[in-house]
C-alpha cells in the first residue's frame, strides 16, 4: 500500500496486532520526502521477524522509521551478514521506549555516510557482526536514552562502531555488557565521541576506544570531549585503557570514570600520542593490574580541576603516570596515606612500593601551580624534574 500510495510530507502509522514473518523490505519511495513511518504494536508486545537472509528494513532517503511502543524486530542468528536495520544517506531511524531490536547475526542497526540513527528508548540486544554488534554508524549517531547491550564483535566494538569521520554524541541512556573477541567490547569510535551523559559499563576487552589513523601522514586524530556520564565497571582483560582509550585528544570536563581494570597500563585512562585536558570530573577506584598508571596513563597530561583517587597501580603512578605533567588551578589527586581510601598507592602482589610516586610518577617534565593547597601531598615536588609525588 505504502508503495504506491506515499506521499512527499505523509505521516503513516503502521499498528501490528499479531506476529508476523516478512523479508528483507526497502522503505524508498521513488524520490518522495519527509516520509515517516510509525511502527507500533497493538494490544502488546508484538514480534515481526526476518524470515530469510537481508535487512529487514533498508531506511531510504527521505523516510525516517519510527520504532514505537511494543515492537519487536527479530533478526536471524545465523548466517545473515546484514544488519536487521539499515539506514542508508537522507534516511533516518527513530527508536524510542518499548521497541527492541534483536538476534541478529549481520548486527543490530546499520547507519550509512548520510544517514542518521536517534535512539530515544527501546534496547538493542543480542545481536553480533565483525564491527559494531549492535549498532555500526558510518553516518550520526544520537543517543538520547534507551540500552545497547549484551551485542558481540567478532573483531571489535561489541556494542557501538563508529567509522572514521562519523559522529556519536551520548546525552543519556547505557551501554553495557557488550563483549568483543579481539577489540574493545563497549565502543570503538575512530572519529568524534562527545559524552554529555549517560553510562558505559561491564563491557569487556574496555569501555570506550577512540582514535583514527591517518595513512597518508600517520596523524592519529580521535577526539572525545566528556562532559558527563559515567564510564565504569569496564574490563580491558590482556589490554591497556579499562574504562577509556584515546589515540588523540582526551578533554575531561565532567562525568566520573570508576572500577576499571586494565591488566596492564591505564586501569581508568589510557591515552597514547595525544593530550589530556582534566578541567573536572572524578577519576577513582581504577586499578592496572600489571602495569602503571592506576588512574591515567599517557603522554602530555594537563590537570586544571577535578578530582583522582582510589587508584592502584602494580608498578609507577598510582593516581598518574605520565611523561609530561601541568598542574594549573584546582584539582585534587590524593597521595598515600595508610587506611585513607581515597588514597592512590602503588602496590606489588599486595605491598605497598615506595618512590614510584603514589600520586603522580612523571616520566620527563613535571610542572604546579605556587600553592598546592589541597591539591596533592607533595613529598618531592621540584618543578621541572622527573620522578615520583607521593
Amino acid at each position: 500500500m505504502l508503495q504506491s500510495n506515499a506521499q512527499s510530507g505523509g505521516e503513516y502509522t503502521v499498528e501490528v496486532s499479531s506476529n508476523e514473518d516478512i523479508g528483507p523490505t526497502s522503505l524508498s519511495y521513488g524520490g518522495k520526502s519527509n516520509i515517516v513511518i510509525t511502527l507500533k504494536g497493538i494490544g502488546q508486545t508484538r514480534t515481526i521477524s526476518l524470515n530469510y537472509d537481508g535487512s529487514m528494513f533498508t531506511v531510504g532517503a527521505g523516510v525516517t522509521l519510527i520504532l514505537d511502543n511494543n515492537i519487536i524486530l527479530q533478526g536471524r542468528r545465523t548466517g545473515n551478514s546484514n544488519p536487521l536495520v539499515r539506514v542508508i544517506s537522507g534516511g533516518t531511524l527513530v527508536m524510542n521506549a518499548g521497541s527492541l531490536i534483536t538476534g541478529n547475526s549481520g548486527g543490530g542497526v546499520g547507519v550509512l555516510k548520510g544517514g542518521t540513527f536517534t535512539m530515544n528508548g527501546g534496547e538493542i540486544s543480542g545481536n553480533t557482526t565483525d564491527f559494531g554488534g549492535g549498532v555500526n554508524v558510518s553516518g550520526t549517531f544520537t543517543m538520547n536514552g534507551g540500552e545497547i547491550s549484551s551485542n558481540t564483535a567478532s573483531r571489535s566494538g561489541g556494542g557501538v562502531y563508529v567509522v572514521s569521520g562519523s559522529t556519536f554524541i551520548m546525552d543519556s541512556g547505557k551501554i553495557s555488557g557488550n563483549s568483543a573477541s579481539n577489540g574493545v567490547g563497549g565502543v570503538l569510535i575512530d572519529g568524534t565521541f562527545t559524552m554529555n551523559g549517560g553510562e558505559i559499563s561491564g563491557n569487556t576487552y574496555g569501555g570506550a576506544y577512540v582514535g583514527r589513523i591517518s595513512t597518508m601522514n600517520g596523524v592519529i586524530s580521535g577526539i572525545f570531549t566528556m562532559n558527563g556520564g559515567v564510564i565504569s565497571g569496564n574490563n580491558a582483560s590482556l589490554s591497556y585503557g579499562g574504562g577509556v582509550w584515546v589515540y588523540g585528544i582526551f578533554t575531561m570536563n565532567g562525568g566520573v570514570i570508576s572500577g576499571n581494570t586494565a591488566s596492564y597500563d591505564g586501569g581508568g585512562v589510557y591515552v597514547s600520542y595525544g593530550t589530556f585536558t582534566m578541567s573536572g570530573g572524578e577519576i577513582s577506584g581504577n586499578k592496572a593490574f600489571s602495569g602503571s598508571g592506576g588512574g591515567v596513563y599517557g603522554d602530555t597530561f594537563t590537570m586544571s580541576g577535578g578530582s583522582i583517587s582510589g587508584n592502584t597501580a602494580s608498578y609507577d603512578g598510582g593516581g598518574v603516570c605520565v611523561s609530561y605533567f601541568t598542574k594549573t588551578g584546582g584539582g585534587t589527586i590524593y597521595g598515600y596515606t595508610a587506611g585513607d581510601s581515597k588514597s592512590n598507592v602503588v602496590k606489588e602482589f599486595g605491598v605497598v612500593q615506595s618512590n614510584s610516586g603514589h600520586a603522580v610518577y612523571v616520566s620527563y617534565d613535571k610542572h604546579r601551580e605556587t600553592t598546592a593547597g589541597p591539591t596533592v601531598n607533595l613529598n618531592s615536588a621540584i618543578a621541572g624534574a622527573a620522578g615520583g609525588w607521593e
